[in-house]
């Protein structure tokens, strides 16, 4: 089933590849990131086009993935990609107020490009009780900041991202193949809308997991059909979007069980208006994508589309 676009906010420049989206409902203002940048952008959602939040290279953000906003905190959380860090504002005046480092990486990388020898991919974030869960899709590691780190802030000291759950010996079993895209494990994450679970999808094998928020227990869910995963996105309580953009039918759309201990696959939709989607956002009745083009230029090549894109697209598309 293919989807048709009903408009879309423009991201100014080029060589962007935005990669997150992140909705502040406060202000009912749309965040994105520019992966080969670091650029933050924000648009108010009656808008048309983005604007920049944080310059591409400020603060040593010079690459941008997956974003989230707290809202109780008022506080933007912001992956960093292959530079290891993480920064985080305050979503409604630009400020940093903390910059946190893996310790991965010693000094700024020659390129934050995906890489296969680069030894982290800081990639996306989901909160939980206050604390900021952190995916890397090279290094098996799930990484925390909690609600006391991220409310005491840095001044000028590079906080450290505290490694809450390794991964080795795990159910999550982390795979490489040698090429950049083959070694992006871990990637997309939610946390369920009790706070109880984490979600977190593995894109190279399309397997999905369930971690216990405190007691870190991992069970992989059961089921079959997903195909991968870059980011999840809620449509209800049940039903999440699994975004994979490397795929021809880019939305895997699953329904979980009560317990988010399996789900069923109960529809696939191609995208052809939108060249590698990444992330996406439910926001009243749109379904919003960004358009990263990171397959299709990044990868396969081809030339720039311009301007970069997240794209609405009615809810009804996709089955509602």
């Amino acid at each position: 089933m293919s989807s048709s676009l009903s408009g879309f906010y423009a991201v100014p420049g080029t060589g962007l590849y935005p990669e997150g989206l992140a909705f502040d409902a406060r202000s009912r203002t749309l965040f994105t990131t520019a992966m080969l940048k670091g650029t933050v952008f924000r648009v108010a959602l009656d808008g048309r086009a983005f604007e920049v939040f944080s310059e591409a290279g400020a603060h040593g953000l010079t690459s941008s993935t997956g974003l989230k906003v707290n809202e109780a905190t008022r506080q933007l959380v912001v992956c960093g990609g292959v530079t290891g860090l993480v920064h985080v504002f305050d979503v409604d005046t630009g400020r940093v107020i903390g910059r946190y480092s893996n310790g991965l990486v010693n000094a700024a990388p020659d390129t934050v490009v995906p890489n296969p020898a680069a030894p982290t991919f800081v990639n996306d974030v989901a909160f939980a009780h206050g604390d900021a869960f952190i995916t890397d899709s090279y290094k098996p590691v799930l990484y925390r900041l909690t609600a006391a780190v991220l409310a005491r802030g840095t001044v000028a000291e590079l906080g450290q991202l505290e490694p809450w759950l390794p991964l080795d010996g795990t159910p999550i079993n982390y795979q490489e193949d040698g090429t950049s895209p083959g070694r992006f494990n871990l990637n997309g994450i939610l946390a369920t809308p009790n706070e109880r679970f984490l979600l977190v999808v593995q894109t190279n094998t399309g397997k999905l997991f369930r971690i216990e928020a405190v007691t870190r227990e991992i069970i992989e869910l059961a089921g079959h059909g997903n195909p991968g995963g870059d980011g999840l996105a809620y449509l209800s309580d049940t039903d999440v979007l699994s975004i994979d953009m490397s795929k021809e039918r880019s939305l895997t759309r699953l329904r979980l069980s009560a317990e988010y201990d399996a789900y069923e696959v109960i529809g696939e939709y191609d995208m052809p208006d939108n060249a590698s989607p990444t992330a996406g956002l439910v926001i009243d009745d749109q379904l919003l994508l960004t358009e990263s083009q990171i397959i299709d230029v990044l990868f396969s090549g081809r030339p720039e589309r311009l301007p970069y894109r997240v794209v609405k697209y009615p809810l009804t598309s996709i089955g509602d």
